[in-house]
C-alpha cells in the first residue's frame, strides 16, 4: 500500500526468489535509487505514520469498543 515502484521501493512477485535476488542486486547497485527511496520513505512516514495523530484515532476506537453505547 505504501510502496510505489521506483519511487520509494521496488516490488517483486510473492514467491519469486530469483526475481527478488535480482531486484536486491539491482537496488544495491543504484545508490541514487536508494537515496531517493530513503527520502521518499521518510516523507511518507512523516505524513502517514504520525504517532500523535494515529494514536488519538486508535484510542478513540478502543474507547468505542469498550463502550458500545457511543
Amino acid at each position: 500500500e505504501w510502496v510505489v515502484e521506483n519511487v520509494n521501493g521496488l516490488l517483486t512477485p510473492i514467491g519469486d526468489s530469483e526475481r527478488l535476488s535480482k531486484t536486491l542486486v539491482s537496488a544495491l547497485s543504484d545508490p541514487a535509487l536508494l537515496k531517493r527511496a530513503a527520502a521518499n520513505n521518510l516523507q511518507q512516514a512523516i505524513s502517514r505514520a504520525n504517532w500523535d495523530v494515529n494514536f488519538a484515532k486508535l484510542e478513540a476506537m478502543y474507547e468505542q469498543l469498550m463502550d458500545p453505547s457511543q
